[in-house]
């Protein structure tokens, strides 16, 4: 079974989570200030093979800054993106985006 990453992210905060199952995702970790940091957590858990795809989820501004930061190798394990703002919701609400397959609806 794959193991799949969410990168919910606006402006000032970040969180990355771990879909668990079709009703449970689970924090991985948060960045209160994610440019440049998200990148490089993301790499070293792709070269440590911590997760198998990554769905994007940010408002518009902040998707195409991502898409620099992730580079090429990381962006080859990105399997959705969502131009929407999810890093203020409830864990409740959150999972309320997800479908089965954990791709972002």
């Amino acid at each position: 079974m794959k193991t799949i990453w969410v990168l919910a992210a606006d402006s000032s905060r970040a969180r990355l989570l771990q879909i668990e199952s079709r009703a449970k995702l689970a924090e991985v970790a948060r960045f209160e200030q994610p440019e440049g940091h998200v990148g490089r957590y993301l790499e070293k858990a792709r070269a440590e093979r911590r997760y198998d795809e990554l769905v994007v989820i940010a408002p518009p501004q902040l998707l195409g800054a991502l898409r620099k930061e992730l580079g090429s190798e990381l962006g080859k394990l990105v399997a959705g993106e969502a131009t929407k703002d999810l890093s203020m919701l409830s864990p409740r609400e959150r999972e309320g985006w997800f479908s089965k397959d954990g791709r972002a609806l």
